[in-house]
């Protein structure tokens, strides 16, 4: 159990650290409208690190790979919908909208290629089985 809790903990931290990281770097307020070039790419950005937090949290876990991306992608909607309600009226909830829509699916995807690959590697081990 802490093992799972710790990966999913692992895989939400692998997307939002350079998440923030992204925005402090750059002197950006991620409530404030971007251009579209910033936006287009802080989503492709944003959609790598999820993926590779999704990925993460199934490697770390060694089992159930789609389940612990899974508990990733909710810990990361579940924040971006509580930011919204936070944020409501007080700027631009881009952020958030574009981390329901394109980086909750791609910490989902994430483990889902990493279940795939890792059956696959398991197959190309053992051949005869």
């Amino acid at each position: 159990m802490l093992k799972s809790i710790g990966a999913v903990l692992a895989g939400y931290l692998i997307f939002a650290v350079p998440a923030a990281l992204l925005f402090v770097l750059s002197g950006r307020d991620p409530h404030a409208v971007p251009t579209l070039s910033f936006a287009v790419g802080s989503v492709v950005y944003g959609m790598a690190f999820a993926f590779s937090g999704g990925w993460s949290a199934g490697t770390i876990a060694h089992r159930n790979e789609l389940g612990h991306a899974i508990g990733v992608a909710s810990v990361i909607l579940s924040l971006a919908v509580l930011s919204t309600l936070l944020q409501r009226g007080h700027g631009s909830v881009w952020t958030q909208l574009s981390t329901v829509i394109f980086m909750v699916p791609s910490a989902v995807l994430g483990g889902f290629v990493r279940k795939r690959t890792k059956k696959s590697d398991s197959l190309a081990m053992h051949p005869n089985v």
